[in-house]
Parts: structure tokens; C-alpha cells; sequence
């Protein structure tokens, strides 16, 4: 192989590092974002607050929402309750004008804090593109985790929010 090959073969090599290594840190900023969230206890808006949290916490007494962005795009996942008892989820992608983006592929799970199992895997209907639902009735009170992992093309959004329920 002669020295210009084996210099492009270097080049392609390194842009696809580069690459991944981009993708890692867009990735792992996601997930460090919903760790310190999870880290504090439900309720404290101490790590909403933070100077280096990239989200944004709504609240009302019956409704939850968290955000969590990536470079051009962010997903949220929302939980409100039903007359009925039970709770819808919402997962959402927006671009950074809020409109609505497709999804590539999506993966969310429901457990307790301290479970490394899910206890509920909710089947979601599409509503449009990157807006899911689904209704879920929670087999208790306190603490449960809602774990996503948002794709779209090669970027993936990876977070966790806990929410309470009475």
C-alpha cells in the first residue's frame, strides 16, 4: 500500500473517531443530566435548578414533565392523571422551534428506584411523528422511574425522571 493510501486510510480513520467520540459525549451529557436528577430526592427542585442541568421541569399537582436536550433536538417525557386512576405517558421529540420530529426508534420502561427490572413495559400509539402514547395503571403508590432511550438517525437521547404517585 503506498504512503498516500495508507495517509487517507489514517484520515478516515481518525473523522470516525471523532464521530463517536462526539456521539458518546452527546449521549453521556444526557445521561449525566438525568443521574444528578435522580441523585436528588422526588420532589427536590434542587438539581432542576442547577447551574449545568440542560432541562426544564414543569410542574402541577397532577402532571410531571421533564426535558432533556441534545445538540438539535430533545425529548421529553411527560406523566398526567386520568380520571379513571390510571396515568397516560407522553413521549415527545422536538426540534429547538418545538415542533415535533420523527424518531428513529425508541425504548422506555417503568420500574421502582431500586429495581434493576421493569415492572411495566407500556405499548405506545403513535399520535404523529415523534409523539407517542400510552396509558399505564402503576401497581402502587410512591416512587417509579421512567427509563427512555430516544433515537433519531445516529443521535441517541438516553434519561431517566422519576415520578411520584399517590
Amino acid at each position: 500500500m503506498g504512503a498516500r493510501k495508507k495517509y487517507a486510510v489514517l484520515v478516515m480513520l481518525l473523522v470516525m473517531l471523532a464521530a463517536a467520540i462526539a456521539n458518546f459525549l452527546m449521549v453521556n451529557e444526557a445521561y449525566d443530566t438525568s443521574m444528578k436528577r435522580l441523585s436528588a430526592p422526588a420532589g427536590d427542585s434542587a438539581a432542576a435548578s442547577s447551574p449545568g442541568a440542560r432541562h426544564q421541569r414543569l410542574n402541577r399537582e397532577d402532571s410531571q414533565t421533564i426535558v432533556y436536550r441534545g445538540r438539535s433536538w430533545r425529548g421529553d417525557v411527560s406523566l398526567n392523571k386520568l380520571d379513571n386512576g390510571s396515568y397516560e405517558i407522553t413521549v415527545r421529540a422536538s426540534n429547538k422551534k418545538n415542533e415535533t420530529v420523527p424518531l428513529t426508534s425508541f425504548e422506555i420502561d417503568v420500574r421502582r428506584p431500586d429495581s434493576d427490572r421493569p415492572i411495566l413495559m407500556p405499548v405506545f400509539n403513535q399520535k404523529g411523528d415523534g409523539y407517542f402514547t400510552a396509558t399505564v395503571t402503576f401497581p402502587g403508590p410512591g416512587d417509579w422511574e421512567v427509563r427512555m432511550r430516544m433515537h433519531r438517525g445516529n443521535q441517541t437521547l438516553e434519561f431517566a425522571r422519576r415520578f411520584r404517585i399517590k
